[in-house]
């Protein structure tokens, strides 16, 4: 993040920090959520000391803005969630397998 966003526009990184946000919260199962958190937390944790250096701004308006869109997100949630045919452990396991198995090929 800190060597591809340095002198990027700062709507650039407003709506790339939380259109990845508002990604997740949308689609992630609760479950693979938990279950990544520790990664997760670190992961986020390290993009809002960097915002929080570089430019403040950039968080304050991030923050506001999923703050507000978190009635919309949770309810586009809700409708996807319905419409969803396998679930989610079933998913996680199929992805984690086939990456697996991309791993085992030698090029």
């Amino acid at each position: 993040l800190a060597v591809r966003h340095r002198g990027f526009p700062r709507d650039y990184k407003l709506y790339s920090w939380v259109n990845h946000l508002a990604t997740l919260i949308k689609n992630e199962s609760w479950v693979s959520l938990a279950r990544d958190l520790p990664w997760f937390l670190s992961h986020e944790a390290f993009k809002v000391g960097y915002l929080a250096l570089t430019d403040p701004r950039v968080l304050f308006k991030g923050i506001v803005k999923l703050i507000r869109s978190l009635p919309l997100l949770l309810s586009e949630r809700r409708s996807l969630s319905s419409t969803h045919r396998i679930k989610p452990v079933e998913l996680r396991r199929w992805c984690t397998k086939r990456a697996l198995a991309t791993r085992d090929i030698k090029l």
